[in-house]
């Protein structure tokens, strides 16, 4: 029992995080191997008064923004984003991702799979808002010099980017799993799922249905599929099968309404011995991003069976004898007493 005990505490500890982590920068000298160099600044030692380079170009002794989360891209590849505008390739000047200036050209970056998707870049005034990422400061909307992001700022450089992250990652609400669960019957899987944060939008890929009115017309109805749910058991591991099924978010509630649902079949639960066992129920995003994980317990069962029929008959002679009885004795108090 011990070992089997230590054997779960194990697989508990091997189970995955249940979220992405926060996109960060830094200025250094030179990034970590899990770090991404976004933008050169000249001033490797104090991050100031700097001029720029393009990731590509960036020359010695300049130092870097190091990001996580983030990656230098492609401009217009994908869903890269414009994070500034430079005046050259090295030794330039910035401005504003929105600006315009002859001259400059854009410098975009994008994610790149290890935190929470990048939705989008703005040039802020004085600061970024709450859960914002500042990547750098500027000492002006254009025409700028460059500086760390620092706190507080510094108030020579009070124009900052910010990179936004999807703050409408899914989470689980509530887990319902049939305790016990009965060999020979199907055991439904329900999992209430929500936006993380209540008015943001979650990365939904949209499906088509098609729908016939009763004239004949074809209307389209656009269903958003925010991500998917996956059930397995911790144990065993095999050869149970995993489950799926899609998830799809009422925008009026923020939540799955009904819950979604994943089933396994009668005959899935056949090979299983009654006990007890655990699963694992992940949450993965559209883009297949695993964004939560949880794992409940349940027992697993023979069905109830009724009364066998020696259990009945014995139980109906009780029942039986008692009114035999009960007749006699009420029989033999009325009866005349012969020796009166």
């Amino acid at each position: 029992m011990e070992k089997k005990i230590f054997i779960l505490i194990l697989i508990l500890l091997a189970l995955p995080l249940t979220a992405q982590a926060a996109i960060t920068c830094t200025a250094k000298a030179d990034c970590s191997g899990a770090e991404t160099a976004v933008l050169g600044i000249s001033d490797g030692t104090t991050f100031t008064n700097s001029h720029a380079a393009v990731p590509s170009a960036i020359p010695a002794g300049y130092g870097k923004i190091c990001c996580s989360g983030i990656k230098s891209a492609a401009c217009g590849a994908g869903s890269a984003k414009i994070m500034l505008r430079l005046s050259g390739n090295t030794n330039a000047h910035a401005e504003g991702p929105a600006e315009a200036t002859a001259g400059y050209t854009d410098v975009c970056i994008d994610s790149d799979g290890s935190a929470q998707q990048l939705t989008g870049i703005t040039l802020r005034n004085w600061g970024c808002n709450t859960g914002e990422t500042c990547i750098v400061a500027l000492s002006d909307v254009t025409n700028a010099h460059l500086a760390q992001c620092s706190v507080p700022l510094d108030p020579l450089y009070p124009q900052t980017i910010c990179a936004s992250q999807a703050t409408g990652s899914l989470i689980i609400e509530k887990i319902v799993v049939p305790n016990p669960a009965y060999k020979g019957q199907p055991m439904n899987v329900d999992v209430t799922i929500a936006k993380a944060a209540a008015g943001t939008e979650a990365l939904a890929k949209s499906k088509t249905a098609e729908l016939s009115d009763i004239e004949g017309k074809t209307a389209y109805l656009a269903i958003n599929k925010e991500g998917t749910i996956s059930v397995q058991f911790v144990n065993p591991p095999a050869p149970m099968p995993t489950k799926t099924a899609d998830i799809m978010i009422d925008d009026a509630v923020g939540r799955t309404d009904p819950p979604t649902r994943a089933t396994y079949d009668a005959a899935d639960l056949d090979s299983l011995n009654p006990g007890i066992y655990t699963l694992l129920i992940e949450v993965f995003d559209s883009d297949g991003t695993a964004v939560a994980s949880q794992i409940v317990n349940f027992a697993l069962a023979n069905p109830p069976s009724t009364a066998s029929v020696p259990e009945t008959n014995w139980l109906g002679a009780i029942i039986v004898a008692a009114c035999v009885f009960t007749i006699v004795f009420v029989v033999q108090r009325k009866s005349p007493n012969p020796s009166n």
